[in-house]
């Protein structure tokens, strides 16, 4: 063995005392660290894990005629069960029902507040956000819907205008 060392010039010896350091590390990482990990899963395991996770969301955009352009943060369940009709000054979102679509609520650029409807202001702009009356929440509404109808203050909170 100390044949073969005295044979290697200056670099090599290096690259060997090197690579002797690496292959250390590595043991040692995966010595002293791998039982952490595993302890830190098994606590993740065993602990209750409370339902904290937000939703999937995709942000839309509407307003895109009559500035500022304003998005809102729709749930990645709601793909395909609306659909956003952009009128300028008024944005109209539709639940889709077996091919029929129904106003679901309706956000529209204002200065005026009407009983049922929500001014949100954004930016020194007024808007009113509006549920629509014509979908009532009973019983034979179907659940997705139920569930769509669960999420829109999280979506309301999620206005954003740019």
């Amino acid at each position: 063995m100390r044949q073969h060392w005295q044979q290697l010039n200056k670099k090599e010896r290096y690259v060997v005392i090197g690579s002797l350091i690496l292959a250390i590390l590595v043991l040692s990482h995966f010595i002293f660290f791998q039982d952490d990990n595993k302890n830190a899963k098994n606590e993740s395991v065993n602990t209750p894990v409370e339902n904290t996770k937000e939703k999937e969301t995709s942000r839309i955009t509407f307003f895109h005629v009559s500035r500022p352009i304003c998005s809102l943060a729709i749930p990645s369940d709601w793909e395909g069960r609306y659909r956003v009709r952009d009128k300028g000054e008024e944005a109209v979102f539709e639940y889709i029902d077996n091919g029929n679509s129904k106003e679901f609520f309706s956000i529209k650029k204002t200065n005026e507040n009407n009983g049922n409807e929500i001014l949100l202001n954004k930016n020194g702009k007024n808007y009113l956000f509006k549920l629509s009356t014509t979908i009532e929440k009973k019983e034979t509404v179907i659940s997705d819907f139920k569930e769509m109808i669960d999420d829109i203050e999280t979506v309301k909170k999620s206005f954003k205008c740019f």
